[in-house]
């Protein structure tokens, strides 16, 4: 069910994107991007965009921080399912895995200290350069606004040329190395997660025992080890393990989700 319930939402997110420049011009009060929008008077806003904004401006605007509530809440109860469920950079990204998969692929040890870093840097440079950084490395919202520029104007930019060479480098390189390591949206959303955000988590009933299958990690987008203890905060919670988990072994499943 769960697994149904986010491909509906990835699909719903990509024809959501399509569809704003058609709903804006017809004034139903839609319009943005994942940069920003506005879904019938309510705004959201990029937490990074709106950090960034503050730093350049040397200003703070109440209406412009309300902006960014409805993603910070979601990503302190449920972590980083604007990630798995909305993102359609990761959308490609799995559902070119899923075609094209690699076999015997090494899994990923959990660890932030590479995209803390290179947050830190990032947003340090912000404040010395008065560029806006974060705005040319939000995949998300470039590729949202690329998206409706090829809908209305029927144009592509260099955009295109430089996501094709990332899906290269991802399949060269290291599968899923943008949203593991890089990417500052996901990072700051996982770096918001709190002892009572939902998790993976082994089952410590001592009676239910993982027979050491692998499906929990072959099932994995970003080539986690979900029995490992250390899969945050790469892991944004599309639950796919404990699915697989849960297929398998049923009721007795060594893997859960908790708050």
């Amino acid at each position: 069910m769960i697994r149904i319930l986010r491909r509906v939402c990835q699909i719903l997110a990509f024809l959501i994107i399509l569809a704003i420049p058609y709903l804006n011009s017809k004034e139903l009060n839609i319009a943005g991007n994942l940069y920003s929008s506005t879904f019938f008077g309510i705004d959201i806003t990029d937490p990074l965009i709106f950090l960034q904004n503050v730093i350049l401006n040397r200003s703070f605007d109440l209406k412009f921080f309300l902006s960014i509530a409805i993603p910070v809440i979601i990503a302190l109860v449920l972590g980083k399912v604007f990630c798995s469920y909305l993102c359609p950079v990761n959308t490609v990204f799995e559902w070119l895995n899923k075609l094209y998969p690699r076999k015997n692929a090494k899994h990923v040890k959990g660890n932030g200290r590479v995209t803390f870093t290179l947050l830190l840097v990032v947003t340090i440079s912000v404040v010395f350069t008065r560029f806006p950084i974060f705005t040319y490395l939000s995949l998300p919202g470039i590729f949202s606004l690329e998206v409706q520029k090829v809908v209305l104007s029927k144009t592509f930019s260099f955009f295109w040329l430089a996501f094709i060479f990332l899906i290269l480098l991802d399949f060269i390189l290291k599968r899923r190395f943008w949203c593991n390591y890089i990417c500052p949206q996901g990072g700051f959303i996982g770096f918001l997660k709190t002892p009572r955000t939902l998790k993976v988590v082994k089952n410590k009933d001592k009676t239910v025992k993982c027979t050491g299958c692998g499906k929990c990690v072959s099932s994995c987008p970003l080539y986690l080890n979900p029995m490992e203890e250390n899969i945050y905060p790469q892991c944004y919670n599309c639950l796919e393990c404990v699915q697989t988990c849960k297929k398998i072994h049923k009721d007795y499943a060594p893997l859960s989700i908790k708050f």
